[in-house]
């Protein structure tokens, strides 16, 4: 049903306690899980225009992405001590975009995201990245908020069949 699951992490609680319902699914599916990082450059580095910016831009972008690659490869390992198939992918772009983009052309069946509780006038300025994806999805989007700590170390999709 779902043979190739995306997982989108940025590295904040939200997103890590998706990892729950991760693996209760790949495991349920047998699936491979796709654990995907978008990285942005900060707008303030993006926009700069100094002598020697070029340099500090590539430094930058070279530490994001080696950051990233170490954060993944240890929810990786995590996923694979529970016999689960995962696979790291960092990519460089607005992440909403750069999500459905990803899904799309590598065939995922299943995306899941965390939705984060906002503002009003936050989500209205800025968006979400969660409500983008499930806008602009061509496959199913599983998102979750928030979960309180000791709700968040029960197991995932106890009771889901497969059918």
């Amino acid at each position: 049903m779902f043979a190739k699951m995306l997982l989108c992490l940025d590295g904040s609680s939200p997103t890590e306690q998706l990892l729950s319902y991760t693996a209760g699914i790949a495991q349920r599916f047998r699936s491979q899980v796709i654990l995907l990082h978008v990285t942005r450059m900060p707008s303030s580095l993006a926009t700069a225009s100094a002598p020697g910016i070029e340099d500090i831009i590539q430094r930058e972008q070279w530490r994001l992405l080696a950051e990233a690659h170490r954060y993944l490869g240890e929810i990786r390992a995590q996923l694979e001590s529970k016999g689960l198939s995962a696979e790291a992918v960092v990519v460089e772009g607005t992440p909403g975009d750069a999500i459905v983009h990803y899904a799309e052309s590598s065939a995922c069946e299943l995306i899941l995201v965390a939705a984060r509780r906002r503002g009003n006038i936050s989500q209205i300025v800025f968006g979400s990245v969660a409500d983008h994806v499930v806008r602009n999805a061509t496959v199913p989007v599983l998102t979750v908020g928030p979960i309180a700590q000791e709700q968040s170390r029960r197991p995932a999709m106890s009771g889901v069949n497969a059918e």
